[in-house]
């Protein structure tokens, strides 16, 4: 059962060659700094440890209930760090029980909604390029 109070997120700032991403690198920190002010246990991954392998570790290791990220997105694909994929389409069962959170073009189109059908308690998401 995931954690109360504990969150996991990303926060890649290479993406070559578009350069949005240094911005909200840059803007989830605000994000990071409440959460810690309110008490919240938060688990950083920020540029090079904002990659697949280093999210599962800390979802199984901290079990928190909300993940977060920033990266780029299409329908059935979340990224990170160099654009590298960190969840998609049919393979999300590790977010069971989370709430997520992905500021990232297109990925509540379909990527959001089967992380609910496997179990997400919530998913906030963007159907449309922003």
């Amino acid at each position: 059962m995931p954690r109360m109070g504990v969150a996991v997120g990303t926060r890649p700032d290479q993406d070559p060659p578009m350069y949005a991403l240094p911005y909200c690198y840059h803007a989830l920190k605000y994000a990071v700094d409440y959460m810690r002010r309110m008490g919240m246990t938060v688990v950083d991954l920020e540029r090079d440890a904002a990659v697949r392998e280093q999210v599962l570790e800390a979802l199984r290791r901290y079990d928190a209930i909300l993940f977060f990220g920033c990266g780029h997105g299409d329908p059935d694909v979340f990224t990170g760090q160099y654009v590298r994929r960190i969840f998609w389409t049919c393979d999300n069962r590790e977010l069971a029980g989370r709430v997520v959170y992905l500021l990232s073009c297109e990925t509540g189109q379909r990527l959001g909604p089967d992380i609910v059908s496997k179990g997400g308690r919530a998913y906030v998401g963007y159907r449309r390029v922003f």
